[in-house]
């Protein structure tokens, strides 16, 4: 309730004073103090990569405009050997959040074709491609993202090249824009091969389809070629 009092202070002093409390009012308790043996690094490590991650799974999802109840099946991976043991005791927190089925191996194991790739801070997550996807908006999507990080990075580069920003920010908020700039830069870098594996499947499916279509016409031809002998020789035969 002390917690929650800031932010909702009518409700939490209504609850206050139905329940067993000491004092007048929560509005003269101390807030609580916090405690230093409640504090778990690898706990918040564990939940960040679990954010992170699902947050890209999402993305994914939008990209490839699959609905939020699909089930859909995905492969994760970390460049960190360390973070990327830690993805596999997440697995399942993963498969439940992400609302499809995760499996966290090396890149070299996951499926070669028909698969979206999203990259960012060494996380990588591969979303299969479905045969009802149009890949040409998806591309449209992922192109338009790439499009907003060469933004983002024009910024922070113009930040880190202005004399007078960088003389009076301070240490911490520097490091930070250096940090997410070199992120961005890797996560370009990784987006633009994951953006020509993209294209190179859509022009496999779409060599697919192209040889298909002249496949049936052909066929159609041929078959609109025997009922005309057919025609002929019942036409013959009736004379």
């Amino acid at each position: 309730m002390r917690l929650l009092h800031p932010f909702m202070p009518f409700i939490t002093e209504e609850i206050w004073q139905t329940i067993p409390h000491e004092g007048e009012s929560i509005v003269i308790q101390s807030y609580p103090a916090s405690n230093a043996a409640w504090k778990d690094s690898q706990a918040e490590q564990l939940f960040t990569l679990l954010e992170q991650t699902v947050s890209l799974v999402r993305t994914g999802r939008v990209l490839l405009n699959y609905p939020p109840g699909q089930s859909i099946p995905f492969s994760v991976s970390h460049e960190d050997q360390n973070k990327h043991r830690q993805l596999q005791q997440l697995e399942r927190h993963l498969t439940h959040l992400s609302r499809g089925a995760a499996g966290v191996a090396p890149q070299s194991a996951w499926p070669k074709t028909k698969l979206l790739r999203l990259v960012t801070e060494g996380l990588s997550i591969g979303l299969v491609v479905s045969g009802d996807v149009d890949l040409k908006k998806a591309l449209d999507r992922v192109v338009k993202q790439q499009e907003e990080q060469e933004k983002e990075v024009g910024r922070l580069v113009g930040k880190l090249g202005n004399r007078e920003f960088v003389a009076k920010a301070p240490a911490e908020v520097i490091a930070d824009h250096q940090t997410r700039l070199q992120g961005l830069r890797s996560d370009q870098a990784s987006m633009w091969h994951e953006l020509l594996d993209t294209q190179r499947d859509f022009k496999r499916t779409l060599t697919r389809l192209l040889e298909n279509l002249v496949s049936f016409l052909t066929d159609t031809r041929d078959l609109m070629r025997d009922n005309d002998a057919r025609l002929k020789l019942l036409e013959s035969k009736l004379t």
